[in-house]
């Protein structure tokens, strides 16, 4: 909108539509609407977009190693949510994405008080190499469900060798029949 400093996103998935229309499910065609402020020292951006875990499902799809991301990234990671996030990459050196989310989900309004945290922070400490590690929290009202998540991710992309792993710690629920889960 005004280069280098405002930009919009929008991005929509019509092949959810239809599967919408056969599931008789709510339609949720919209994936992504964000209006982003560019500063030297933050891009802040609001709207929906993904939340920060994982870095299989932070990666385009073209980027992808196999045609469908993994069972644990799509259970505890692939979502979006509405929100508010700082966000900053300074060279090939360092990363940061911080973030506050309504925790109600993709195309859901806000329906409480409480809101969800995230952080996300990334370093290359030599050329191709990325080290990562996130979390993700409930903030407020810890006696209804939550989603918490800690995740570390690597990924080592030079000379024609590709290494990628992540692991990611998940709590959900309420608290007195909280449901853990991992996996890598």
């Amino acid at each position: 909108m005004v280069p280098g400093f405002v930009s919009y996103l929008l991005m929509i998935d019509a092949a959810r539509a239809i599967v919408a229309a056969s599931d008789d499910i709510p339609l949720a065609v919209l994936q992504d609407f964000s209006i982003t402020f560019t500063t030297s020292l933050a891009d802040v951006t609001l709207g929906q977009f993904k939340i920060p875990i994982s870095l299989e499902a932070l990666s385009s799809n073209p980027r992808l190693l196999f045609p469908e991301r993994p069972l644990v990234t799509r259970g505890f990671s692939d979502t979006r949510d509405m929100g508010l996030k700082l966000e900053k990459k300074f060279g090939d050196i360092f990363y940061y994405y911080a973030g506050v989310f309504n925790g109600s989900g993709q195309n859901f309004r806000e329906n409480d008080k409480e809101k969800d945290v995230a952080l996300r922070l990334e370093v290359y400490p030599i050329k191709g190499l990325t080290v990562a590690a996130a979390g993700y929290a409930r903030v407020g009202d810890r006696d209804r469900p939550v989603k918490d998540r800690i995740e570390g991710d690597l990924r080592y992309d030079a000379g024609g060798l590709l290494l990628q792993a992540e692991y990611i710690r998940a709590w959900d629920g309420p608290v007195d029949a909280r449901v853990e889960g991992q996996g890598a």
